[in-house]
């Protein structure tokens, strides 16, 4: 394992040097490879192609040649040059394509002894459509002036309550930084010089694809996106053991059905709430890989969970966000927590904190909400505060 002395002295040694290389075209130019002399050479970010009609298969069949580069990105000028990254995006790749190509099938051809981060990745040529689409679960902050992060930025600063972006009607009220969207949300943009979001009627209308076409390609980005959550999702929650701050430890993890949404504990025990099976209770006081000693079976799981802390005490009074409403569960009884209560507040419920029988409710455009929990199965309001900006957390 490198340390930071030697990850800085490789990058110090590496990155000036990573775009000096001859690209696949000057190398073609210069005559070092003669059998690609006379073909077309199409510039990528990622990678160059060439093909051409004299580039086929021993079967006949149309060549691509893709040849990785080392191209500065954008990535790399706000972040600093990665060294390797091409073969780091490589073996990414490569990964993620062996677990979507059994379902949707792949160009490339599978060439023996082949290694994923060989320079030339050999495929067969097919006709391209001048598009891309990106699958989008959660509204990342970027500041790039084409992402929708900026466009719910100038929504609100413009006092818009609904907005567009590639073809989708959003309500900005719904949204939140680095949040989770209120739906999987395809994106198209252009492929050129500089690409831009557009949506699918602006890509039919210029001929870049058919409707047909589009369907197809949106179909096969949602069943793709769907193999690789899913795999992803098999992260579940996981359990690190930080006794020593400085070097942490893995101590084990438990696979939850959905996506964990969040996860808060009080004493040794934890709760973790999962979309959109429910509500998980774990004593981690148990010897072994956790497990969930009870669980509440409940659609419509809160984004945000938070637990009363009694001084020596887990009390097993848990408040909730999501759905636009606070969500009260009782889990004094570890064994069997179940649902004491849903209380609407004003605005839409995004984060909860507790203060003894209180809890306090960012309540978005309604600000601050404080709902009296003494009964927990009869949540009663204590009051409201208004904020100037939508309140999303506490």
């Amino acid at each position: 394992m490198l340390d930071e002395q030697s990850i800085r002295e490789l990058v110090a040694e590496y990155g000036p040097r990573v775009n000096t290389g001859r690209p696949i075209r000057q190398l073609i130019e210069d005559g070092e490879l003669p059998r690609l002399r006379g073909a077309t050479v199409q510039e990528g970010k990622v990678s160059d192609s060439v093909y051409g009609e004299h580039l086929r298969s021993r079967c006949g069949r149309p060549l691509r040649l893709m040849f990785r580069n080392n191209r500065i990105s954008t990535h790399d000028v706000k972040r600093g040059a990665i060294p390797f990254k091409d073969q780091i995006l490589a073996l990414n790749h490569d990964h993620m394509l062996r677990l979507v190509a059994p379902v949707l099938g792949s160009s490339q051809f599978d060439v023996a002894g082949l290694a994923p981060t060989s320079t030339v990745i050999p495929a067969e040529n097919l006709r391209l459509l001048g598009l891309e689409n990106v699958l989008r679960m959660y509204m990342a902050v970027s500041s790039t002036s084409t992402s929708l992060y900026q466009h719910w930025l100038h929504a609100r600063e413009n006092g818009l309550r609904r907005f567009h972006y590639a073809g989708h009607e959003l309500d900005a009220e719904d949204l939140e930084p680095n949040g989770r969207l209120p739906y999987v949300m395809d994106t198209p943009s252009t492929k050129a010089a500089v690409d831009a979001t557009t949506d699918a009627e602006s890509l039919i209308t210029a001929g870049a694809c058919t409707a047909g076409q589009y369907s197809q390609v949106r179909n096969a980005s949602l069943m793709a996106f769907c193999i690789v959550t899913g795999y992803l999702a098999g992260k579940g929650m996981v359990l690190v053991d930080a006794t020593d701050e400085t070097a942490p430890t893995g101590v084990g993890s438990f696979f939850l059905d959905g996506y964990a949404r969040d996860v808060v504990t009080s004493g040794p025990i934890a709760y973790a709430t999962d979309s959109p099976t429910g509500l998980y209770v774990f004593d981690l006081s148990a010897p072994g890989p956790p497990e969930p000693v009870g669980i509440l079976h409940a659609p419509g799981a809160p984004r945000a969970i938070e637990v009363q802390r009694e001084v020596g005490e887990v009390s097993g009074l848990l408040a909730g966000a999501g759905g636009g409403h606070l969500q009260i569960y009782d889990a004094s009884d570890p064994t069997r927590p179940v649902r004491a209560a849903t209380f609407e507040t004003p605005g839409r419920a995004a984060r909860v904190a507790f203060s003894g029988s209180l809890v306090f409710v960012a309540d978005a455009e309604a600000g601050v909400a404080v709902v009296d929990l003494s009964d927990p199965s009869a949540p009663a309001s204590a009051g409201t505060y208004r904020t100037d900006e939508p309140a999303r957390d506490l």
